[in-house]
């Protein structure tokens, strides 16, 4: 008896149709005549005679076997398929003849009769809705329900040494129970439902291999009542959802004592009932929600695992039997308890410090006679009825005075928390407040926040997310040096009395980061103080979110004389300074990343328009539907990042240049990607550095000089230059994409190599390497590359192949050029061929490195014909390519009769090469 493989189910579950629907007209409907035996192949047994049911080009049937009167066989001689079939006499067997295939296209009615086979080989598939009804099914092989099972009688369902895989939305709901006898499973494949609404039994008989049942998709249980999995292996890598009553199974299949991944919920009073299980260590996700909904088997659990979850909700209250160690996820709702057993610990908190797993709690985590000094795991307080606290009701966290750098408090739903005392973030941007809209975290009154020194009014170290309110005693901050988001327009950072923290704010130091978000708005010196100025560290940030807007009342440090220096500027909403006016040098990140993002001064300039020079330290974004024109006379120069285009596909930003475009220094870079747009209306000159291409448009209308570097030009991305495209030094690279050049490609250096199309006529001088990876060398991905004009070779050009298995163009094949006009070789050329074998072929194997619509001249040389002493390469000419097969030969004490004998077949021509 086969078992199907997880792999197989999630194919079987792919293929689901769905319901059935009703018979479509113009299909015709066949039934069985005569209580009597007979072949499915024989037409006179059919009503449809002189044809049996088999869908046929646009005839389609629907097959009954209803007639009773006597006991009959119908064998399925033949593979059959119909469009829906009903099998509902009690006096029928269909049997699946040899290795017969049944298929139902739509859906099946099965009720009070048989379905048996021939030692399990021909597949049942229904991918419609099957009803069920006091069915037995015997020794088929694998039966597909694609559209799912309703077992709704008041009969037994037995199947009987088959595997039953159920898929789409399906039931249990009538009286009957359901059997599997002998060696059988049923599986219920992911992404399908299967409901069950019966107070009845599944179980096994005890013959042959234990019965199973495996749950990768959902179980839902309905009923009050209790339904058995008796003596059948159940194992739940899926979701059991128990809404009602009992679910018992008194054969799953665990190792040890610990419960693997899986999804287990328990509503509404319900029950899970493992017999004989007692689960201590638990990797699933369980949900127990109702004060009377119960899953015993994990009475005894002492420790979530990584990945693991457990939820208490809708007044669930849940003690341990020891000790607990939370490494996974622990939640408590509003309303629920969870208790550790008085006289145990949760090992979590060790000397005051809680580490591990998170915990969420909305309702109450009582555990230990020991306090928490420090937070180093993550703890989300959410609504006012939230609190951890001991065995004795003491508050654990009154006493909490530091979050380390693994740390993380969170406060939502209205909850407040104040220290007991002064208190510390630590880290650099690593331990986190995060207080949601409504909530407040308070340092009491008399207490310090330590991140806060009133001497410098400086704010350092921590991650503060502020939706709600921080407070603690200050003077001001004048300096960030920690990660702030204000994130809405309702969040504050303030002392007791109510004062603004950020109000004197003028610099962001290195470590420091300022984020709006949610339409929060900043005004640095909102008194419009004379000779201000902010100031952005090197390494400090600026993230300005859609929606949001930051002013600085005063000058900006960072720019002057028209360039930008220093900081990190992520822009999707409105930066302002007064200083501002055309930027024309960027030495630093900046991104304008939305279609609105701006960075101007407050008479709203688009600032960026005279942009003329982007320095090795600066790195420029435009991105998420920005549109930007640079009109400078002088075009642009990047030495350093230019990127147009985020990292979601279908992004319509465009950054057109009037002039000319120039990419030089080593480390320069520019990508388009992802949708966006680069057009070059001057002439386009990449001297070094990388242009990248990926699913994007570079246009080049005034011509494209390569003397160096990459252009590399990815998958789905286009590289359109009105006029020629130069290629004298450095790489041309294609990988995917494609090179449309109306003045054609002219190569007198550098190398073309990859796998891609280019458009237009190619005069190379150079090399045209196919593959990517290292150039022509073992390890390079074999590929194609597609001329769809002439390729003229000059002096000092070669074409490098590298051979792997004979499959053109697959990672793992060999290098092909295909040119779909003339490949001309000059006489006074000296062209070289190259080959090189990743590994040695197979004597036989056949290569066609080279298709063209016509060839003229030849290659001066031809190098890597010899795989080794006793193998190489004979080629072979042809009116439109190059055909190479490996040829095995007695090993030779010289060279050079191989070679002659080598020479004399490459004189042997055939005029086709397939």
């Amino acid at each position: 008896m086969k078992r199907v493989s997880a792999f197989r189910l999630i194919a079987v579950a792919g293929s689901a149709l769905g319901a059935w629907v009703a018979c479509a007209s113009g299909q015709t409907a066949a039934t069985w005549l005569a209580p009597v035996n007979g072949a499915w192949s024989d037409a006179t047994k059919w009503s449809t005679n002189p044809f049996f049911p088999n869908n046929n080009g646009s005839t389609l049937y629907d097959a009954a076997v209803s007639v009773t009167g006597a006991a009959y066989t119908v064998n399925l001689d033949v593979p059959v398929t119909i469009e829906n079939f009903t099998l509902d006499s009690s006096d029928a067997t269909l049997n699946i003849q040899n290795a017969n295939n049944f298929t139902v296209n739509r859906a099946a009615t099965l009720s009070g009769t048989r379905m048996t086979g021939t030692s399990y080989t021909g597949t049942v598939r229904v991918a419609g809705a099957t009803t069920m009804r006091g069915v037995t099914l015997t020794s088929l092989g694998d039966a597909f329900f694609d559209g799912g099972i309703t077992f709704a009688g008041a009969v037994v369902d037995d199947i009987n040494d088959t595997c039953v895989v159920h898929g789409g939305n399906g039931a249990w709901t009538g009286s009957g129970a359901i059997r599997l006898n002998g060696t059988t499973e049923f599986m219920i494949s992911p992404r399908s439902t299967f409901t069950i609404s019966s107070n009845s039994t599944l179980s096994w008989n005890q013959a042959g291999s234990m019965g199973a049942v495996e749950n990768a998709g959902t179980i839902i249980k309905t009923s009050t009542g209790t339904t058995n999995f008796d003596r059948v292996q159940f194992t739940n890598p899926g979701t059991l959802d128990i809404r009602g009553g009992t679910l018992s199974a008194n054969a799953f299949q665990i190792t040890g004592s610990n419960l693997a991944p899986g999804t287990w919920k328990v509503s509404g009073g319900g029950n899970i009932d493992l017999v004989g299980v007692a689960i201590t260590t638990s990797a699933a996700d369980i949900t127990i929600d109702g004060a009377s909904s119960s899953f015993g088997a994990i009475s005894g659990l002492t420790t979530i695992g990584t990945g693991g979850k457990l939820t208490l909700s809708g007044g669930k209250t849940f003690t341990t039997a020891g000790n607990f160690t939370n490494n996974g996820t622990l939640t408590v709702a509003a309303g629920s308890q969870f208790t550790v057993l008085a006289g145990s610990t949760l090992t979590n908190l060790s000397s005051g410090t809680l580490t591990g797993g998170t915990f969420n709690v909305s309702g109450v985590l009582k555990f230990g006679t020991s306090t928490i000094a420090t937070i180093d795991s993550g703890i989300t307080l959410n609504g006012p009825t939230a609190i951890i606290e001991t065995s004795a009701g003491t508050n654990s966290l009154s006493t909490a005075t530091r979050i380390t750098t693994n740390g993380k408090l969170t406060l939502k739903g209205n909850a407040t928390f104040t220290t007991g005392g002064d208190f510390k973030v630590d880290g650099n941007n690593s331990g986190v407040i995060e207080v949601e809209a409504g909530s407040e975290f308070k340092v009491a009154s008399g207490f310090s926040l330590l991140n806060y020194n009133s001497g410098t009014k400086t704010l350092s170290e921590g991650d503060y997310l502020i939706s709600g309110k921080l407070t603690f005693a200050h003077s001001g901050i004048e300096h960030l040096d920690s990660k702030l988001t204000l994130d809405g327009a309702s969040a504050q950072v303030v002392d007791t009395g109510n004062v603004d923290a950020l109000t004197p704010l003028k610099a962001i130091d290195g470590f420091g980061a300022l984020t709006l978000s949610n339409n929060a708005n900043f005004t640095a010196n909102p008194s419009d103080a004379a000779s201000f100025t902010f100031n952005v560290a090197s390494t400090g940030r600026v993230s300005i979110q859609e929606g949001s807007q930051f002013d600085i009342n005063g000058d900006l440090v960072n720019y002057s004389a028209g360039t930008f220096t220093n900081g990190d500027f992520n822009v999707l909403g409105t930066l302002r300074a007064r200083n501002i006016a055309d930027v024309t040098t960027i030495s630093t990140p900046i991104a304008l990343a939305s279609a609105t993002s701006r960075i101007t001064n407050f008479s709203n300039t688009d600032v960026f328009a005279a942009v003329n020079l982007i320095t090795p330290t600066g790195n420029f974004t435009v991105s998420n539907g920005r549109a930007l024109t640079l009109t400078d006379p002088t075009g642009l120069t990047n030495n350093g990042g230019l990127t147009v285009g985020g990292l979601t596909a279908g992004d319509t930003a465009v950054v057109t240049v009037n002039h000319a475009f120039t990419q030089s220094g080593a480390g320069s870079n520019t990508v388009v990607q992802s949708g966006g747009t680069m057009i070059v209306i001057g002439a386009t000159s990449l001297q070094s550095g990388t242009l990248s291409v990926n699913g994007s448009r570079f246009e080049a209308r005034g011509g494209f000089l390569q003397t160096g570097g990459l252009a590399n030009i990815g998958s789905g991305g286009l590289v359109l230059v009105t006029g020629a495209y130069q290629l004298n030094g450095g790489e041309l690279a294609l990988a995917g994409g494609e090179l449309n050049a109306s003045g054609g490609l002219s190569q007198s250096g550098g190398a073309l190599t990859g796998d891609g199309v280019i458009n237009g006529s190619v005069v190379t001088g150079g090399v045209i390497d196919p593959g990517l990876g290292t150039p022509y060398g073992p390890g390079s991905n074999a590929g194609r590359m597609l001329f769809t004009g002439n390729v003229s070779l000059t002096p000092g050009s070669s074409i490098n192949i590298d051979l792997g298995e004979p499959v053109p163009g697959v990672p793992t094949g060999y290098d092909q050029v295909s040119i779909t006009g003339q490949l001309i070789i000059s006489q006074e050329a000296a062209s070289i061929l190259r080959f090189r074998c990743a590994v040695r072929p197979h004597a036989g194997d056949v290569f066609i490195p080279l298709v063209f619509g016509a060839m003229s001249g030849q290659f001066a040389r031809i190098d890597g014909l010899r795989v080794d002493a006793t193998m190489f390469l004979e080629p072979q000419f042809t009116a439109n390519g190059l055909r190479l097969t490996a040829v095995e030969v007695p090993a030779l004490p010289a060279a050079a009769p191989l070679l002659g004998l080598i020479a004399m077949r490459r004189r042997r021509m055939v005029r086709q090469m397939y």
